[in-house]
């Protein structure tokens, strides 16, 4: 926990390295600790180091199948790997999990036009 806090702290700062050095070493202690996971692919993310921020979004949704942060995370990196049809698959579990998680209707609309999908998204269909 100290740990994920001493990287949130290096956010703040934008030190990137820093925070994915502590969410790394905080994952070594505990390595299904979901907020060690999901923050280090957050910053992956930022960095564009997709592939790492798409395994650690698969082992947070392992870790804690019920938290949807894991297949936001997931859904953005699989996005940024121009994997669409896995990060469609991400957002739409994810909204299985928070129906009206603003993040991942945006994205599974703009995986939905990539692809040409002309079905209803989730806020047509309510």
């Amino acid at each position: 926990a100290r740990l994920c806090l001493r990287a949130n702290r290096a956010l703040e700062k934008t030190q990137l390295q820093r925070a994915l050095d502590f969410y790394g070493a905080a994952l070594l202690s505990f390595p299904a600790s979901v907020e060690a996971l999901c923050g280090r692919a957050a910053v992956s993310i930022r960095i564009r180091d997709y592939p790492l921020a798409a395994e650690d979004g698969v082992f947070a949704r392992r870790a804690a199948p019920h938290d949807a942060r894991g297949c936001s995370l997931e859904g953005a990196a699989r996005l940024g790997l121009g994997e669409l049809e896995k990060a469609r698959e991400c957002f739409a579990a994810g909204l299985s999990l928070e129906p009206r998680n603003h993040f991942m209707r945006s994205g599974l609309a703009a995986v939905r036009k990539m692809l040409g999908d002309d079905s209803p998204a989730p806020e047509e269909e309510e």
